[in-house]
């Protein structure tokens, strides 16, 4: 493994922890329209001048693809405002882990990818995960606008 690709990854994912524990605090007050509007004008802030720098030229037909990478992360953005407003954090975030079982059930589909026995591991523990908690006794979640 590239230890600067591995380290990238690791701050990403930590961002990303990040990111989730504010969208989950802001999504009780803010429609997950008007979150996901400041998310993408914040991103295009940050990226544009990195964009700019580092352009190159796009080809007419991948567009499409560009277009449909951005429309389904924006409904993915949409979806998990809207659900991270109605129930704890703690509760959803082993069910949003999944997404390591869907990348690697499209990455064996659309790109020949072997499955590997840590990754069927992480899954199966994902899956206990997602079972644990969301089937333990608790209190009804009541979400509480902030004064």
């Amino acid at each position: 493994l590239d230890p600067v690709g591995t380290a990238a990854v690791l701050f990403a994912a930590l961002g990303y922890a990040l990111g989730i524990l504010l969208l989950r605090r802001h999504s009780i007050d803010a429609k997950p329209a008007a979150l996901v509007f400041t998310q993408q004008i914040m991103g295009l802030a940050i990226m544009a001048p990195i964009a700019a720098y580092f352009w190159q030229p796009v080809a007419a037909d991948e567009w499409l693809r560009y277009a449909a990478i951005g429309t389904m992360g924006t409904a993915g953005s949409l979806l998990m405002a809207w659900g991270f407003g109605r129930a704890p954090a703690g509760r959803l975030a082993p069910i949003e882990y999944t997404n390591l079982i869907w990348t690697s059930f499209f990455a064996y589909f659309w790109f020949s990818e072997p499955l590997t026995i840590p990754t069927s591991v992480g899954a199966a523990a994902i899956v206990a995960a997602c079972y644990v908690a969301n089937h333990q006794r608790r209190r009804p979640f009541v979400a509480r606008r902030r004064p």
